[in-house]
């Protein structure tokens, strides 16, 4: 349930391999119907999140994260973006590429606000 509080999140995944397998794992963790997953090109995943803090997004990326990476052995590198009131989704996109870029520079989870 959403409330007036909650905050758009974009979570951007990509890994080095395309999976099916990536998929499942992404959707065993996100459970809400309220939630979107998105697969795209390039093996990327578009996960949008409500969330009422911001920690809130973090761990769910980490608990992902460590998912995909412990059962299927392979690199996950994550990009958030949270949206503000006056945001497109254009916009969080392209925050939520820029952090996935720096993401996979630095080997940390990137979060753009």
């Amino acid at each position: 349930m959403r409330t007036h509080n909650d905050e758009l999140v974009l979570i951007l995944l990509q890994t080095n391999k395309s999976l099916d397998r990536v998929s499942k794992i992404i959707h065993s963790q996100i459970k809400r119907k309220s939630d979107i997953i998105e697969e795209m090109e390039d093996n990327k995943f578009a996960i949008t999140v409500h969330v009422s803090l911001p920690e809130d997004a973090m761990s769910i990326a980490l608990r992902i994260k460590k998912d995909i990476e412990s059962t299927l052995n392979i690199k996950v590198n994550i990009g958030i973006s949270y949206a503000k009131n006056s945001e497109d989704d254009s916009q969080l996109l392209s925050q939520a590429n820029r952090a996935l870029e720096e993401s996979i520079k630095s080997e940390k989870i990137i979060i753009i606000r």
